[in-house]
């Protein structure tokens, strides 16, 4: 391989790229050095439609990425729906969701799942315009022709020929039912005024049961008192029946709480003080998580603020939060050198910086495709290019009508167009956009299209009067033209004062969306026969404007004209709140209008019941069965709504004394009691009243008690025998309640006492091994050295605590592991083999061995062995560090090497240390450690074996 390099110097030419520098000349001591030239900045730029994203900071591991999203509007400003839609392969438009932006108008129905429109011919009665064999419209000549059909509840009649000179007469009458399927009478009567049902015709639904009067002819129900003899049930002032009975136990009403409600109850329950039950929320002042209880109590209930929950946030790094606002912001460092601020729109922004080249790369989104080219410098800038990717398959299934031109996206009318078709009564034009209206060439069609380009239909003269009947109001509006058709509403008559003088129990009750889309519209124009709106894409049918054209818009938005020798008849129902008509056939001879009536039944009635008017296949009707549903029983009252029978309800409470007497009334029998009082040696009874309901026998007793002292006393409560209160009395109540002296109770005797403290057996001293004499021997006397004492406050006998001793052994090996090549240490430091500090350990509780009165002392040992190693340089000492209770450590030193041995040796040794204390007190305890230590003052040294041999032996002394 050729080189252009060799010796001191390169004399190969190296020359800088874009975005790059080369310094140095290329010999040994100044080597080429190629850098990047700085810092390429890149920013994303949006347009109306793109949105540019840039990521990535342009660095080798973490290049530019540059994508680009097609932006659809939210919100178009015609504010409609934006059509454009956004797939995974790309943005579309299909037919189907152009569809949504027509509606229809009168004349036209649209159907926006397929795009289809057609004329909409009008379901009205009499319409005679109907879809000819060629899918265009037709309206057939001839005579008009109307016919009565008559319904459940209503009888049409149609008289005259509908002619000028004989007009049709139509007329209707109410069917009521002769024959209820109840079974009973048919309560709707008629009047010269119209229907009618009264209380007077209720009435007699109702009979009297036992204990009930009733009277057909007002309505009125009452309970009825029994008349036999001694009967206590009357009416009382209020209209209630009344009877004396023994007073109800008092309601006791408490307050119960829970952990949310605490209730409360005042009152007594009587009429003037009734019990009143008030229930306050429960906060919880210390909530189970610690806090404050954010729920506050006003005068007006239970609230939280923003302001109680705002404290409930605070703010770490990158935040700032205030919590008298509830601001939250972002925190920018103050440090040096940041360069993260505010940009224009509030959100934080950080310029690109550094000495490293910038790489950009291209980021793709399912709407557009991103291609970077050039270097990044000045000369060669990255250019970002973006293609909007228009998907070829939309999810619909259909072709996306989104083109691309020279000059961007577009969607053309004639692209749109191909998403109608047109059915019956309609023409459309693909082509053009155009749509029309459809005339039938059926022969005898008579619906053209007039001179101003509407549907025209010519019309025929019919006249049509209105009959009444006592119970139908029928009424005929309008001329007959397409501008004023004839309007046929029949009402049913309610008289408002029916023939009884009462109030007409019968009553009249009563009884509706919308669409928009704007970007299409304008591809569509009005052919003959239709008028089309472009502003709000309302396409409808247009009836001509010339003179005696009858096409008119029926009451549900069709075409409506009807057909006639020459000029067309309209009919048409009108319905009133309580009559709803329908017209039927088409008003020639083979099918004549037929107007039919119904009684309309509100299914709500206002006052939020049933409705009670019921029709049947005779007529409407109300029986005696369908009132009785309207009355419930109250208290003192039974009631069978399937007969309609009212009787007296007699309690079946314990002791009632109230029956159904042999008339059939209400009977409670009072009795004829004679009572006469007798006194006695030991009770004076007295009896009051009369025995009557007013005024009741009143039987009193009262005990005599002999005015003699005998203890025995009357008091509040009844008789009562008190033992005397005076010092030293044993009289006292037994078990059984009664007067009883209790005996004296016999001595305890205690622990190392005998005797039971007669002159037979005395109380003495109990010693357990006999009695003997304080032995002559002992130097001492028994005064002045027995321990046996007597305490003169408590009179008790002791003698003082014992003493008591323990000791205790442990043996240690504390190297493990070994603690190797330990350097100087500074100082004395605790050995600390695996990371814890060797120590031997006496912890001796307070109060050991039941000691729990007399001071102790302790005497500890600890004996050590060391196997150490160590170099020839090596000077140190080894030994104990002692603590007691946590104090001030102190050094016990038991071995060192002061001089250097010159080479490097491995020696055991051994030593002790001991510590001794007195007067501790009994409930304290002593911790002693025995650290084991070393100080290191130079070279190094290695701790092979560390044994600990300690003691401790503890005593209890004399206080």
């Amino acid at each position: 391989m050729a080189t252009c390099c060799s010796g001191k110097r390169c004399t190969c030419l190296v020359t800088a790229g874009p975005g790059v520098t080369v310094e140095g000349n290329g010999s040994t001591g100044t080597p080429y050095v190629v850098s990047s030239s700085g810092t390429t900045a890149l920013e994303a730029a949006d347009t109306p439609t793109v949105d540019v994203t840039v990521t990535g900071t342009g660095a080798t591991g973490d290049p530019y990425e540059v994508s680009a999203a097609v932006i659809l509007d939210p919100a178009p400003p015609g504010g409609g729906t934006n059509l454009l839609q956004e797939g995974p392969d790309g943005v579309f438009v299909e037919c189907a969701d152009v569809r949504g932006c027509l509606t229809a108008g009168d004349g036209i129905t649209y159907d926006p799942s397929t795009g289809e429109i057609a004329a909409n011919v009008s379901g009205d009665t009499g319409n005679t315009t109907v879809i000819g064999t060629d899918g265009g419209l037709y309206t057939p000549a001839g005579t008009t022709a109307v016919e009565a059909t008559d319904s459940q509840t209503v009888d049409v009649e149609v008289n005259g020929t509908g002619t000028a000179a004989d007009p049709y007469v139509v007329s209707a009458d109410v069917r009521l039912d002769a024959a209820p399927p109840g079974g009973g009478t048919n309560l709707i009567q008629t009047s010269p005024d119209g229907l009618f049902v009264e209380c007077e015709q209720v009435r007699g639904c109702l009979t009297a049961g036992d204990g009930v009067t009733y009277d057909p002819d007002t309505g009125e129900i009452a309970a009825r008192p029994s008349t036999d003899a001694g009967n206590l049930v009357t009416i009382g002032t209020d209209g209630g029946l009344l009877a004396v009975a023994p007073a109800a136990d008092p309601t006791s009403v408490e307050g119960g709480d829970t952990p949310t409600a605490h209730n409360s109850v005042t009152g007594t329950g009587t009429a003037v003080d009734p019990y009143v039950v008030t229930t306050d929320v429960v906060l919880d002042a210390t909530p189970p998580q610690g806090g404050t209880n954010l729920i506050g109590s006003g005068p007006d209930g239970l609230f939280v603020e923003c302001a109680d929950v705002r404290t409930c946030f605070t703010a770490v790094d990158g935040a700032t939060y205030d919590p008298a606002t509830g601001e939250i912001g972002a925190h920018l460092s103050a440090d040096a050198g940041n360069q993260v601020v505010f940009g224009s729109d509030g959100g934080l922004y950080a310029a690109a910086g550094g000495g490293t080249p910038t790489v950009v790369a291209a980021g793709d989104t399912p709407t557009a495709n991103n291609t970077v080219t050039g270097t990044g410098t000045a000369g060669d800038p990255y250019v970002v290019s973006t293609d909007v990717v228009l998907d070829a398959a939309p999810p619909q299934g259909g072709t996306n009508l989104l083109q691309t031109g020279a000059d961007g996206l577009f969607v053309e009318c004639a692209d749109v167009r191909t998403c109608f078709t047109a059915v019956d009564g309609a023409t459309y034009d693909p082509a053009t956009g155009e749509i029309g209206a459809n005339i039938s060439g059926d022969p005898g069609n008579t619906t053209v299209i007039g001179t101003d380009g509407g549907i025209y239909t010519p019309a025929a003269a019919t006249a049509l009067e209105a009959a009444d009947t006592p119970t139908v109001d029928v009424t005929v509006s309008g001329t007959g033209s397409t501008a004023g058709p004839y309007q046929v509403a029949a009402a049913v008559i309610l008289d408002a004062t029916p023939p009884q003088g009462g109030t007409n129990l019968l009553q009249a009750g009563a009884e509706g969306l919308f669409v928009e889309c704007a970007d299409v519209r304008g591809c569509l124009t009005a052919g003959d026969g239709i008028a089309y709106d472009p502003a709000t894409g309302e396409i409808e049918a247009r009836p001509s404007t010339d003179a005696g054209n009858i096409v008119t818009f029926g009451t549900d938005g069709g075409l409506y004209a009807t057909g006639g020798s020459g000029t067309a008849t309209v009919v048409q129902a009108g319905d009133t709140p309580t009559a709803n008509n329908t017209v039927s056939g088409t008003g020639s001879a083979g099918d004549p209008y037929v107007v039919s009536t119904d009684v309309v039944l509100d299914p709500a009635p206002p006052g939020g019941g049933s409705n009670l008017l019921q029709a049947g296949a005779d007529g409407l009707f109300v029986e005696c069965a369908d009132v009785r549903g309207c009355l419930t029983a109250g208290d003192g009252i039974a009631y069978d709504p399937a007969t309609g029978e009212i009787a007296a309800k007699i309690s079946a409470d314990a002791g009632n004394t109230t029956v159904i007497g042999a008339d059939g009334g209400l009977y409670t029998p009072a009795g004829s009691t004679a009572l006469v009082s007798t006194d006695t040696n030991t009770v004076d009874t007295t009896i009051t009243g009369t025995g009557a309901a007013g005024d009741p026998y009143t039987v009193e007793a009262d005990v005599i008690v002999a005015p003699d002292p005998n203890g025995v006393e009357a008091g509040p409560n009844g008789l009562l025998v008190a033992p005397s209160a005076d010092a030293g009395n044993q009289l006292a109540f037994g078990a059984d309640g009664r007067l009883f002296v209790p005996a004296e109770p016999p001595l305890e005797i205690g622990c190392g006492l005998q005797g039971d403290g007669t002159a037979a057996a005395p109380l003495a001293a109990f010693p357990i091994a006999g009695l003997t004499a304080w032995a002559s021997d002992w130097a001492c006397t028994d005064t002045g050295h027995s321990t046996l004492k007597c305490d003169p406050d408590t009179g008790a006998l002791w003698t003082p605590p014992e003493h008591y001793t323990a000791a205790d052994h442990l043996y240690q090996e504390h190297m493990n592991p070994v603690v190797a090549n330990q350097g100087p240490t500074g100082g004395w430091v605790f050995l600390q083999p695996g990371g814890a500090a060797a120590v031997l350990s006496f912890n001796v509780p307070g109060n050991f061995l039941g000691n729990e009165c007399r001071k102790w002392s302790y005497s500890s040992h600890c004996h050590g062995s060391f196997d150490i190693s160590y170099s020839s340089t090596a000077t140190f000492e080894v030994g104990y560090i002692y603590q007691e209770n946590g104090a001030a450590l102190q050094i016990r030193p038991m071995w060192g090497i002061y001089t250097a041995a010159g080479s490097a040796r491995r020696e055991r040794y051994s030593g002790s240390t001991s510590e001794t204390a007195f007067d501790v007190l009994p409930g304290n305890g002593v911790l002693l450690n025995y650290f084991c230590a070393i100080n290191v003052t130079a070279g190094t040294i290695t701790i092979n074996s560390w044994t600990s041999d300690g003691t401790i032996h503890t005593t209890t002394q004399s206080n």
